[in-house]
């Protein structure tokens, strides 16, 4: 069965070129540099029997060409069993993997297990939490285990196994080109074990919608850069909620808004760089903010 999302654009992948051309990127949801996108747990699982098979995609861009394929099989076939995940990406995605994973197989018989030579396999990457992504990392599109396995029910063995994710949540890291413009992100996935996982959420680091998006939003924020008061025109948007952080991910003013104009005063903050974000019925709107 195959499952498709189709995330309404909001990854448009135009933001700000300095930010964007960073080599480095750190995952931390909280930080508003980055929008997230709520993939609402859903579980990707290839239930025991011949040759079951469950496809799942995300199109983060909105151009409907899948950005990453996630594949999940199971299979069983007499004596012998095999269940994977994999996951692939295209469209000018990439993610990184990890050239140095060491796993083995191995049988028991007779009560003696042997071991074969370990050899390397190549895997998508582990990344958790404040891990720092970086543009010279080892990217790749072609499908990569997650995790691997297969067995057999003849003799107690493993032939060919790769369990280093199936160990609670984790982040893969991601790498979009866009009009010649390297982004970086992540997605957060949870795996369950060799034929389950739970896709979580994933993020670039995108600062603001394209010009087109933009318009379409009937949005406008100014002037920009900002000095003491600060217009928000919402046009006919209703029941839109405002928030403006601190680059470090820091709430410094909310405030639920209206159709039309809004006039906010914004002369106690700080001189800096803001993210104004604007969350509603039709998505999320969100722009760097220079306040003077």
């Amino acid at each position: 069965m195959k499952k498709s999302v189709l995330l309404f654009g909001l990854l448009i992948f135009l933001g700000y070129r300095n930010q964007a051309q960073d080599n480095f990127f750190i995952i931390n949801p909280s930080l508003d540099s980055n929008l997230v996108v709520d993939l609402k747990d859903t579980l990707i699982y290839a239930y025991p029997g011949p040759h079951a098979t469950e496809v799942y995609t995300v199109d983060m861009d909105g151009n409907h060409i899948a950005d990453i394929t996630i594949t999940a099989y199971g299979d069983i076939q007499g004596v012998y069993g095999y269940a994977s995940i994999k996951f692939e990406t295209s469209d000018s995605c990439m993610f990184s993997i990890d050239n140095s994973v060491l796993d083995s197989s191995y049988c028991t018989v007779s009560g003696q297990t042997t071991y074969d030579p370990p050899s390397t396999f190549k895997m998508v990457k582990i990344h958790n939490l404040f891990d720092t992504l970086l543009i010279n990392d080892d990217w790749s599109q072609a499908s990569t285990y997650i995790a691997n396995l297969m067995y057999s029910m003849k003799f107690p063995c493993v032939l060919y196994s790769l369990n280093n994710w199936i160990s609670g949540e984790h982040y893969i890291g991601i790498r979009k080109i866009f009009r010649n413009i390297n982004y970086l992100g992540w997605i957060k996935v949870e795996v369950l074990n060799y034929s389950k996982i739970v896709m979580k959420e994933y993020a670039f680091n995108v600062e603001s919608l394209s010009t087109d998006q933009y318009k379409k939003t009937s949005l406008l924020i100014f002037p920009n850069p900002s000095t003491d008061r600060l217009t928000i025109d919402c046009g006919n948007k209703r029941n839109l909620k405002l928030q403006i952080y601190t680059t470090m991910g820091n709430s410094v003013f909310q405030r639920n808004m209206t159709s039309g104009k809004n006039e906010l005063d914004v002369s106690y903050l700080i001189p800096g760089i803001y993210f104004v974000r604007l969350s509603g019925p039709d998505g999320v709107f969100q722009q760097k903010l220079i306040k003077k």
